[in-house]
């Protein structure tokens, strides 16, 4: 199954008057599904069982090239992407020989832009609220079921969960450097509101989670082979780049939920029984809360870069999460019994607030300057195996690797 969607809301004219204007752009895919069943018997049973889900596209809601805007009360651009993709493969054998293999992949590549570009003019002195939202919540998930019976029973299974999205939520140019056609202009406007409070806010949730359910049984050979991985690598980036800047406060937060998370759990029941288990989470997801105003000029009361979750009713700041999880549960049960089992956790997620300004950026700050990053990060690795025979092996390897970085900084430019 493929998914490519593409939701734009994009406002290029100017705006001589107005209470409010708002630019809302909104995909909801909370359920996209896709699923294969195997089933094969005889004195041979051989089944294959094979599912592959894929979600792109993008979700754009913006106020880009050379657009002007006066005399308004309000502006708000906001994003809301929900995409949630599961495959599910089951793959079931039996016969004297039983064999069954299964394969589920699931992979979201979504991509959301929320922005007022580099070349808008925004000269509104009665403007008090201006916000640039996103919330995006993604998901990749995937199930392999499988289960052999017979004299001789052999099942592999492997299932892979990719997440890759990319939520920008910006002011002038992407603080991440790419380039963006309705942002790029080429020409650098300002925003002239003395009493507006500016906004730039993400609320992102990201989920990368695989499990694997395995039963093998033969009264001769019982042979289950079961890899899961689980790869979350989502990117978000949110703030304020190559932007003249006059306003009464400004706010960046970047709001994060990361999981990568799978599990394994597998039986081998036989003369010889023999089980291997690999469960990988890999977390490197990238949030950043960024003000760049190399070569521009910020001027407001209060300037705040907050790498956390802000609510925009209470002030209260919470934090951001990133959790990596591998378990193993994997049973081995024959004359002759081997099981062997891994889990590796790696969490290598980073939570960045960050203003910078170069040799000749300006910060003007009358009242409150404040970079901050705060949340919480784990990286878990369990195993939990029996292996019961006249003759027993088990080796199992459990890894958490804890590589979270957050830092909160402020470099370069001129501070007054």
């Amino acid at each position: 199954v493929i998914l490519i969607n593409n939701t734009r809301a994009l406002m290029l004219g100017d705006i001589i008057r107005a209470d409010k204007a708002t630019v809302l752009a909104k995909n909801d895919y909370p359920s996209v599904f896709a699923a294969t069943v195997a089933a094969a018997g005889g004195i041979a049973g051989v089944s294959a069982s094979v599912v592959v889900i894929v979600n792109s596209g993008i979700v754009e809601a913006s106020i880009g090239g050379a657009a002007q805007i006066r005399d308004t009360a309000a502006i708000e651009v906001k994003s809301d992407g929900n995409n949630h993709m599961t495959a599910i493969a089951v793959a079931i054998a039996g016969g004297g020989v039983a064999v069954n293999a299964g394969i589920a992949a699931a992979v979201n590549r979504m991509t959301v832009n929320t922005y007022i570009g580099q070349g808008v003019l925004i000269n509104a002195p009665e403007l008090t609220a201006l916000h640039v939202l996103t919330t995006s919540s993604t998901t990749a998930n995937t199930w392999l079921i499988g289960a052999s019976v017979g004299g001789v029973a052999v099942g592999v299974g492997v299932a892979v969960s990719i997440l890759l999205p990319t939520i920008r939520t910006f002011i002038g140019l992407s603080p991440d450097g790419v380039n963006i056609t309705g942002a790029s202009t080429g020409s650098a406007q300002s925003v002239i509101s003395p009493d507006a409070d500016i906004v730039v806010l993400s609320d992102v949730f990201s989920k990368a989670e695989g499990t694997t359910l395995s039963f093998r049984a033969g009264s001769s050979y019982a042979i289950a082979g079961n890899i899961l991985l689980a790869f979350n690598r989502t990117k978000a980036v949110t703030g304020i780049s190559a932007k003249n800047i006059a306003a009464g406060s400004i706010l960046i937060a970047a709001g994060m939920d990361a999981t990568a998370d799978t599990f394994i759990g597998s039986a081998a029941v036989g003369s010889i029984a023999a089980g291997v288990s690999i469960a990988v989470s890999l977390l490197a997801m990238d949030n950043q809360a960024l003000l760049d105003f190399t070569g521009y000029i910020i001027n407001a009361d209060s300037v705040r870069a907050i790498a956390a979750k802000y609510n925009l009713i209470t002030a209260a700041i919470t934090d951001n999460n990133a959790v990596s999880k591998a378990s193993v549960v994997s049973a081995a049960i024959g004359g002759t019994a081997i099981g062997i089992n891994t889990a590796v956790a790696d969490n290598k997620a980073s939570n960045t607030a960050r203003m910078t300004g170069g040799i000749d950026g300006e910060l003007q700050v009358a009242a409150l300057l404040m970079a901050h990053a705060q949340g919480s990060a784990t990286a878990e690795a369990t195993i939990y195996g029996l292996n019961i025979g006249a003759a027993s092996v088990a080796a199992s390897f459990a890894v958490a690797v804890m590589r979270h970085a957050q830092p909160a900084l402020v470099q370069g430019g001129r501070l007054a």
